[in-house]
């Protein structure tokens, strides 16, 4: 099983921010393992798929407070790609819920996607940008 693994090239430099990235990964393997086990029961996957989403909805909006109180010129840019993660993760959420199964085939690649993807760019513009405010 594909757990994802933080690695340093995904530091953004701000304590603060690596901190709930380093979080949002152990809560996507939490996920991932409570999927993929062979007898994966229906409230520990329900326990960690509502423990993701709502730890990547406080996320965005600690970031998007940041980003606010920092004057980022990108914050509408930024809020829209939190806008569009939050709202795939509330469908995940609401297939579950459904009692439509989730896979670890088809949730790892998501996951791994957004946080790589997300963090490796968009989050690390943002850090860029609040060390020329310095």
């Amino acid at each position: 099983m594909e757990h994802f693994e933080w690695t340093t090239d995904l530091d953004t430099g701000n304590d603060e921010i690596d901190g709930q990235h380093r979080s949002l990964f152990s809560l996507a393997n939490a996920l991932q393992d409570a999927v993929g086990s062979e007898d994966a029961e229906a409230d520990a996957v329900a326990d960690c798929v509502w423990r993701l989403t709502d730890y990547v909805v406080q996320h965005f909006a600690d970031e998007e407070e940041m980003m606010e109180a920092a004057g980022y010129p990108e914050l509408s840019v930024h809020r829209s790609l939190h806008q569009q993660l939050t709202g795939e993760t509330l469908r995940l959420a609401a297939r579950f819920m459904n009692d439509e199964p989730l896979t670890a085939a088809e949730l790892g690649p998501y996951v791994a996607h957004w946080l790589r993807e997300h963090i490796g760019h968009a989050d690390k513009r943002f850090v860029a940008y609040l060390v020329t405010k310095s």
